[in-house]
């Protein structure tokens, strides 16, 4: 995922390199990438999420693209209160994709993370991923367990992880990205040396998978001990999926022809086929992830469905009598300011 030089077009990428308010001149050990689109309602929490970090040399980067609510207020308050805070913004929205890319491109750090301006990290996320990658050079991506969260900030379950975690092979590795459902999640630690080596992030729905295929090839992800990522899930249930419409979100320039299935299917199997293309990979190794791409490709026609049960539902686990994950804090100009909290009933760190 090389970094793209901002063009003179590009206001997003040119402000946010050069004259981003709250940037500060040294570059920080890790870098978060936080987008935005309309988020005003959560924006505050998340943002103040990282900014209780214990880890503290960081940069948050706030990609606005292009909200026509209160987000840009919120965004420059916090600029203006935290030199952390770098606050960009698009002229108009051009999709999750661009979005995810531009913030990627902006970060100045040794390490990054994405992050959603709905969500919540527990305060020792940063620290403790860190620790993981610096530990383990094979290693290439640490993730906190995954718990849904209403719209009220209340647990009510958790995602449970089947991927086989620490596996050699990056043939097996590359099979459970193509397979597996549920656990992992996108918003976790990347060393930035890394993700250049790695094809920019699609347009297509399944474009993360793309970049965690890849990533697999290259090394082991690993669960962060002690640690939470809170996925804020509208009225309590996960959002109907939709492909045709999650590519519009994604590309909203793009082509009405893209969006139909066989063209987003084939877009998919390519840009897997590029991602072992350009990973360094012993021969034999890289024919058995050919073969296990075929293998998956064929699991779309009848007769030759999966066995593995993990390809199916997502196993979801719920969690009973657990706190809001957010208590009241003092109101600031952006709205009430919510924080994590370690009370009793708050979910598990362990997960």
């Amino acid at each position: 995922m090389p970094r793209p030089t901002a063009k003179a077009s590009d206001s997003a990428a040119a402000v946010g390199r050069n004259e981003g308010v709250g940037a500060d001149d040294r570059p920080p050990r890790v870098s978060v990438g936080l987008i935005v689109y309309e988020g005003e309602r959560y924006l505050e929490s998340s943002i103040d999420s990282y900014l209780r970090q214990t880890f503290t040399d960081f940069e948050l980067i706030v990609s606005d693209n292009g909200s026509t609510d209160g987000t840009e207020r919120i965004a420059l308050a916090k600029a203006a209160a935290d030199r952390r805070v770098r606050y960009v913004r698009s002229e108009r929205n051009r999709g999750v994709a661009w979005n995810l890319n531009n913030a990627f491109a902006l970060a100045r750090g040794e390490y990054f993370a994405w992050a959603s301006h709905d969500d919540l990290q527990t305060p020792e996320f940063l620290e403790r991923a860190l620790a993981v990658l610096e530990a383990d050079p094979t290693v290439v991506y640490a993730y906190a367990p995954t718990y849904l969260m209403d719209d009220d900030g209340r647990v009510y379950a958790r995602e449970a992880n089947r991927f086989t975690l620490g596996a050699d092979s990056p043939n097996r590795r590359f099979w459970e990205q193509l397979i597996v459902r549920g656990g992992q999640n996108f918003w976790g630690l990347h060393r930035v040396s890394t993700l250049q080596q790695v094809g920019r992030l699609g347009s297509t729905p399944w474009g993360e998978r793309v970049m965690f295929g890849e990533l697999s090839l290259r090394g082991r992800f690993a669960v962060v001990p002690g640690t939470s990522f809170y996925w804020r899930r509208q009225d309590g249930l996960p959002a109907a999926y939709s492909p045709r419409r999650n590519v519009v979100a994604f590309d909203p320039d793009g082509p009405a022809w893209r969006r139909i299935r066989p063209a987003l299917l084939t877009r998919y199997v390519a840009e897997l086929i590029a991602a072992i293309q350009r990973t360094p990979l012993p021969i034999g190794e890289r024919l058995r992830c050919y073969a296990r791409l075929g293998r998956w490709m064929l699991s779309h026609v009848p007769g030759f469905a999966l066995r593995d049960p993990r390809s199916r539902d997502i196993v979801v686990i719920p969690v009973d009598g657990i706190d809001p994950v957010v208590q009241p804090a003092t109101p600031s100009a952006g709205g009430q300011e919510p924080a994590l909290t370690d009370a009793p009933g708050a979910p598990s760190s362990t997960g």
